[in-house]
């Protein structure tokens, strides 16, 4: 994870910090919209949106949002409201300077093979929305940590024993996946900017 201490990632105005979205907050949301959905799969898929570097806007989020939890279109204002800040605050996290992503999994009391059951989904909603062309544009570390949320996603499928040697063993993991999306996010995003400097138009003098 070398790479993630040269990132350079664009700081962002504190002013507009919000408050943390957590598990709960959208797990009732669900409940009260009436569809059965994983924030945490929800999380991942905006991360891997953000971090992609395809769809990088409201709208492209809400769109998202709607056709993930099988609507046409967010109708509530609660629903919209809990979208937006959902995708506010995750896109300044990601674009801080002090690796402040926080993952929407449940919290630590839950019983461990549901955490484990969480971060798989939230690594399955990451690959399904950052795609195989961003991947291509990735170092070869950067497309390994991808690669390997695969193999978590199958990790999070299997029934785990309640022992302290799992809930170590899934913290890494929660803490890798974590990393590795910042990782992710900078290096795509520095590649954008390169290309873009690269494209302008010289100056007139």
């Amino acid at each position: 994870m070398k790479e993630l201490e040269s990132a350079g990632l664009e700081s962002v105005d504190k002013s507009a910090d919000i408050e943390s979205v957590q598990f709960e907050q959208l797990a009732d949301l669900f409940v009260e919209l009436g569809v059965f959905a994983s924030p945490s799969e929800l999380h991942g898929l905006l991360c891997g949106q953000l971090a992609g570097g395809v769809a990088d806007a409201e709208q492209d989020w809400l769109d998202r949002a709607a056709s993930y939890l099988e609507r046409k279109r967010i109708d509530s204002e609660q629903g919209k409201v809990a979208m937006l800040n959902l995708y506010t605050w995750t896109k300044q996290q990601l674009q801080g300077v002090g690796f402040e992503l926080e993952l929407v999994l449940p919290d630590d009391e839950t019983d461990l093979s549901l955490r484990a059951e969480s971060i798989g989904l939230w690594c399955q909603g990451f690959l399904a929305a950052f795609g195989v062309d961003s991947l291509s544009k990735l170092s070869e570390e950067a497309r390994e940590t991808v690669n390997d949320f695969s193999e978590i996603v199958r990790i999070g499928a299997e029934q785990l024993e309640d022992c302290d040697d799992n809930e170590q063993d899934l913290m890494q993991i929660i803490e890798y996946v974590r990393m590795a999306t910042i990782l992710v996010y900078s290096e795509v995003h520095e590649n954008q900017s390169d290309a873009a400097t690269h494209q302008a138009p010289p100056s007139v003098h």
